[in-house]
């Protein structure tokens, strides 16, 4: 069992950012995913890669479209 790293927000403006701690070399990777509806979630991985700054990744994400849902998923390495 991986206990996931929490997925944050923060807001700048018109752009939105995804945030999350940096884990350990070694440790689970995560990629971050999204959906346009959760019956049925259709995922999906977001096309920008994350930025590493200091202990957290950041990925800014589209605003435009009125709803989407954001998960980390668990990857091997």
């Amino acid at each position: 069992v991986v206990n996931p790293p929490s997925l944050g927000m923060e807001s700048y403006g018109d752009i939105l950012l995804m945030v999350w701690p940096v884990w350990p070399p070694g440790s689970p990777s995560f990629v971050l995913e999204t959906a346009a509806d959760l019956s049925p979630a259709a995922w999906v991985p977001v096309a920008d890669p994350p930025l590493q700054i200091d202990d957290v990744y950041v990925v800014p994400v589209d605003t435009s479209e009125p709803r989407r849902y954001y998960r980390l998923r668990y990857t091997t390495p």
